[in-house]
């Protein structure tokens, strides 16, 4: 892996911290009699930001305010588990691999859908990844793809079409995708949100207006966003009715509000104001409202 894909790797891969934190599973600390069911109050995270979201398009994202946004409202075939160990998203199982390790097939959990309703389709990831290659997108993180997906790098030059790469929907829950060579790393990269799949008719219904305010996005992940749009100082998280895990899901709300001023930002950790702060990124609060 070259210096730069690796960086971002390691970099982005961070920005799930929050999801897990969010959702219950074998890592799971608090006891369940503290859950909302039990307890009868509203299970709510308070938590900061270092910038408004400039955009929630997993194509143009580019950076870590919008990743970290990204990934808990959208997931690819592959998560981070509770440990940061990778684990099955929104594929069903594992995929068939060829013998060469250049083809990959991957069926999609049949109970993945968007948060209107629809089925998440393989032409969804087809249609996505597409965008992200094509120089007309001008993607700052293409290169994700570059020298991994076959025909990236000569679709990045302008030298084939975007719809020569290396990625088919073989049928409406099968996606085929082809690389240029091993990719001993190719499931982490899978996590990143520029893997992410996209509603192409939703896309385009959404026109210059896509990913740039809460209404106008759809959701596949474990929450969505409400009462945002790209000039917002604040922003809440909500669970996805919709969320093949939804039962992992342990919170009733995330609240997030962008605090600029890194003694502001203390200041409000210490008075208990918030639950985590930004410069302890691993240190959360648990206040009784709260099931982590």
């Amino acid at each position: 892996m070259g210096n730069k894909k690796l960086s971002s790797l390691v970099l982005l891969s961070l920005s799930s911290a929050l999801v897990l934190a969010a959702c219950g599973g074998e890592g799971s600390t608090a006891d369940s009699s503290e859950s909302a069911g039990a307890s009868g109050s509203d299970q709510v995270l308070n938590l900061i930001e270092s910038a408004e979201i400039p955009t929630m398009d997993s194509v143009q994202a580019a950076d870590t305010v919008a990743f970290t946004a990204l990934s808990n409202v959208n997931e690819g075939l592959y998560r981070q588990g509770l440990d940061g160990t990778v684990e099955l998203g929104i594929a069903a199982e594992d995929p068939t691999v060829s013998e060469d390790g250049l083809v990959y097939t991957f069926t999609i959990r049949d109970e993945a859908n968007w948060s209107n309703g629809e089925p998440v389709k393989a032409e969804d990831f087809v249609y996505s990844w597409r965008k992200l290659v094509d120089p007309a997108s001008a993607a700052s993180y293409s290169y994700m793809m570059d020298g991994v997906i076959a025909n990236a790098t000569e679709i990045m030059a302008g030298e084939v079409a975007p719809e020569e790469l290396g990625v088919k929907a073989i049928d409406e829950k099968t996606l085929e995708i082809t690389l240029t060579s091993p990719v001993p790393y190719f499931k982490d990269l899978l996590t990143l949100a520029m893997f992410f799949p996209q509603n192409q008719a939703f896309v385009e219904e959404q026109g210059d207006q896509y990913a740039l305010s809460s209404d106008a996005l759809l959701y596949n992940g474990p929450f969505v966003l409400a009462n945002w749009d790209a000039a917002s100082l604040s922003w809440t998280y909500e669970p996805n009715a919709e969320y093949w895990d939804k039962d992992a899901v342990k919170l009733d709300a995330i609240n997030v509000e962008v605090i600029k001023e890194t003694s502001t930002a203390l200041n409000l950790y210490d008075t208990d104001a918030i639950d985590r702060n930004r410069e302890k990124t691993h240190h959360y609060k648990t206040p009784t409202s709260v099931k982590l």
